[in-house]
């Protein structure tokens, strides 16, 4: 495949002073007495892994994804979506989304109907926690005769009540179709919202696929490393380390000299460097499950909420941007806040060196997809987690605001 490349190192970004996934601190720990939210599937009725995807590697495998085999998966991804199918050999065919990342049915469709191909998984992606419309989803895939796999790596909770519908079988008052209900297999990745060091899941939603899947332990070495780091991470309180503040002064980009990074575009037949074929099969860190399930949900969810309102609310003023979706679904915890700039190729850089912690996909498949092209490089991944503190939001929203806005005698 073809993919194109973003290589910062040359640019010399300085570390961001804000973590962009939650620390260990004592406060996320604890069991809420109740709460709207809750895990997708326990911890404990699903497979382990070290890392999500790894569990999308078993996915694959256990539905018939082998070589010369074809996945549909979306245009816009991170390179270890399609790490997985590419190391089992498959033929990876891009899907077009539509300006909120949802899959464009029509598209897909004829797709389907027109070619020639066969297919044997399509991935769907539940990006920053928004819903997927997987009812139309389904019924396609079980028309084609394809595997319909769940990614809900940025949607780990739900509420519980949000997507209970009539059921029309006997006995049964409601059915499920909310996230991780309905696709034949899902996975989800815990270590972007718990503050764990690994973590992957694995679960099937159909009887058919019911069958052990085996994973090996971590090496004692590994498992007590986890265990140290987190113990030392709860005994400095996990945001002691991130205490600097952020500069918010600006520097004009037409009088800076700096390296804009190594844009390239390069062939590979082979899985990521992100990918490690001998953490295939390994469950996550005792550590890391254990604090799976002595994180304190409830708190969990709602502060995301409302560091995402926080951060929608104070964008919704400043030119040259826009959020991917303004306001918060009532089922959702979002994963991060996701931003879609105008300008990147004028705003990311002074962002990136004020030391706002921004992540993007920019290292990517070449698509046909108008809005994975464009996303690629505008649209911004930034933290919403539950461990920000208020002067951390407050630093990342002024930054912001001093590049996005014109300055007196200034145009950009």
């Amino acid at each position: 495949m073809e993919y194109l490349h973003f290589d910062p190192s040359q640019c010399d970004f300085p570390k961001a002073n804000v973590p962009a996934l939650p620390p260990l601190c004592r406060q996320s720990l604890g069991k809420p007495l109740s709460g709207r939210f809750d895990i997708i599937r326990p911890v404990d009725q699903a497979r382990q892994f070290v890392r999500a995807r790894y569990a999308l590697f078993e996915a694959f495998r256990l539905c018939g994804v082998a070589p010369g085999e074809r996945v549909l998966v979306p245009a816009y991804h991170c390179r270890t979506m399609l790490d997985p199918a590419i190391r089992l050999g498959a033929q990876v065919t891009l899907y077009s989304l539509k300006e909120d990342l949802s899959p464009n049915i029509e598209e897909l469709e004829r797709l389907l109907i027109n070619g020639s191909q066969r297919f044997t998984a399509l991935l769907v992606t539940h990006f920053f926690g928004f819903r997927q419309p997987l009812e139309p989803l389904a019924s396609l895939c079980n028309h084609h005769g394809i595997t319909l796999i769940e990614d809900c790596a940025h949607a780990l909770f739900s509420d519980s009540e949000a997507h209970r519908e009539p059921s029309n079988k006997t006995g049964a008052k409601y059915v499920m179709t909310g996230y991780g209900q309905v696709g034949s297999f899902c996975i989800a990745s815990p270590a972007k919202f718990f503050p764990c060091e690994d973590g992957g899941l694995l679960w099937s939603n159909d009887e058919s696929f019911q069958r052990p899947i085996k994973s090996r332990t971590p090496t004692l070495a590994n498992q007590t490393k986890g265990w140290l780091f987190a113990m030392r991470s709860v005994i400095l309180n996990g945001n002691a380390a991130f205490a600097q503040q952020l500069e918010t002064s600006v520097e004009d980009p037409q009088t800076t000299n700096l390296s804009e990074g190594d844009h390239r575009s390069e062939h590979s037949t082979v899985p990521s460097r992100a990918y490690d074929p001998s953490l295939e099969g390994v469950g996550c860190l005792a550590s890391s499950s254990w604090v799976m399930r002595h994180t304190d949900v409830h708190r969990l969810a709602e502060k995301r909420r409302i560091n995402y309102a926080t951060w929608a609310q104070r964008v919704s003023n400043l030119p040259f941007c826009k959020p991917l979706q303004q306001d918060i679904p009532d089922d959702c915890v979002p994963y991060m806040f996701p931003l879609v700039l105008e300008q990147p190729g004028l705003h990311f850089y002074p962002l990136k060196r004020l030391g706002v912690p921004i992540w993007r996909w920019d290292d990517m498949a070449v698509s046909q997809c108008k809005v994975a092209n464009l996303y690629r490089l505008g649209l911004l991944h930034l933290p919403c987690h539950q461990e920000l503190t208020e002067a951390q939001m407050d630093r990342m929203l002024t930054a912001l605001a001093s590049v996005l806005t014109p300055s007196k005698g200034r145009t950009r």
